[in-house]
């Protein structure tokens, strides 16, 4: 884990991807999520992101508006972010704009998974969802994440 989670108080993350740390720090930030997993070694799907540090389970419990929240959140910053696909709630969002029934072996009902491409997203300012408050920009965290990017 980098020192911006570190800074941001987050737990759980792991050694991710820097454009992965950076997205996790700021969703986290924004809505005051300090639990986020990210790369594991097993307990996931095979070929799961998590695996290779290019996925995230920001953790909201029983706060199912949160959660909606998180997830309606990288939907509308998905090329931003570098977002792959989404699943919450036993939905998969292979997109921004598709959904199809998640019935995996876990309905993912406490957490927002957020798997991310291997290359970072396009950056630039967040798009507000109007809830919660506004985290950091990506591109000032992967900046400061990966040197010469400025």
């Amino acid at each position: 884990m980098g020192s911006a989670a570190t800074a941001a108080g987050i737990k759980g993350l792991g050694d991710v991807a820097p454009h992965v740390e950076a997205a996790a720090v700021e969703i986290g930030q924004k809505f005051g999520v300090t639990n986020i997993g990210g790369r594991a070694s097993s307990g996931h799907i095979n070929g799961s992101d998590h695996y290779t540090g290019h996925a995230i389970d920001v953790m909201v419990y029983k706060d199912k508006t949160k959660g909606d929240a998180v997830m309606n959140y990288a939907l509308s910053n998905w090329d931003r972010l570098g977002i792959k696909y989404v699943i919450w709630y036993h939905v998969y969002h292979p997109s921004p704009t598709k959904t199809e029934n998640y019935i995996g072996p876990n309905p993912h009902t406490d957490h927002v998974h957020i798997s991310f491409n291997s290359k970072p997203g396009s950056g630039g300012p967040a798009v507000d969802t109007g809830s919660e408050t506004s985290g950091p920009d990506l591109q000032g965290c992967l900046s400061k994440l990966i040197p010469g990017l400025g």
